[in-house]
């Protein structure tokens, strides 16, 4: 809901209507599950961690995601402690790059 109440606050009227409807819990990559990639060890180095949302006008689209991890994000991961707290304020979209063509959507956490 974060990014939903982020893209109403957006000054771009064309994302005003747009909707996050879920973010996937496992990585995807060439549209193929890979788990290991959520690995401690892999995102501590990456910083990153690569997977997709259903977003868009009706929040049914799938955009390729890229959820960059700062250094308190980081902290969390590696704790196993939420990245909730990690998220920017909703009311800018400065930490958010999106590219509506082609379906990305790339994240940068505290």
């Amino acid at each position: 809901m974060h990014l939903c109440r982020t893209f109403e606050n957006s000054p771009l009227e064309e994302l005003r209507g747009f909707w996050c409807d879920g973010v996937s819990h496992a990585p995807y990559f060439n549209d193929n599950v890979n788990r290991d990639h959520l690995s401690i060890e892999r995102i501590l180095k990456e910083k990153k961690i690569v997977t997709r949302a259903k977003m868009g006008v009706g929040g049914q689209d799938y955009y390729d995601m890229t959820i960059r991890l700062g250094p308190r994000a980081l902290k969390n991961y590696e704790e196993g402690l939420s990245l909730i707290e990690c998220l920017p304020s909703e009311a800018s979209m400065k930490w958010i790059i999106l590219n509506i063509e082609n379906k990305k959507i790339e994240l940068q956490l505290k």
